[in-house]
């Protein structure tokens, strides 16, 4: 669908998708977080942007979000196993 968003091939009637791509037409961006490897960016105003990791250890994890501009706010949502929405974390 989408010709993959050119972000992966047509595999029939499915995308597979390039890595760090995801979604049905490979038009979700999905970055590797690295621990102690800090990374910066910006979002557009209303737009998302996806993040994982693997976690298996005990104790908790800790995110730090800083927010450059007051201009608007940043949320941060959290799921284990699936993508998270505004409506589901």
């Amino acid at each position: 669908p989408n010709s993959c968003s050119n972000n992966g091939r047509c595999t029939g009637s499915a995308c597979q998708c390039n890595v760090g791509w995801t979604g049905v037409d490979c038009s979700i961006a999905d970055t590797a977080l690295l621990f102690a490897s800090p990374l910066s960016g910006s979002v557009a105003r209303k737009q998302w942007h996806y993040y994982h990791t693997a976690y298996s250890g005990g104790g908790g994890i800790q995110w730090t979000l800083t927010q450059s501009s007051a201009a608007a706010d940043c949320d941060l949502y959290v799921q284990i196993g699936q993508y998270p929405t505004q409506y589901s974390y």
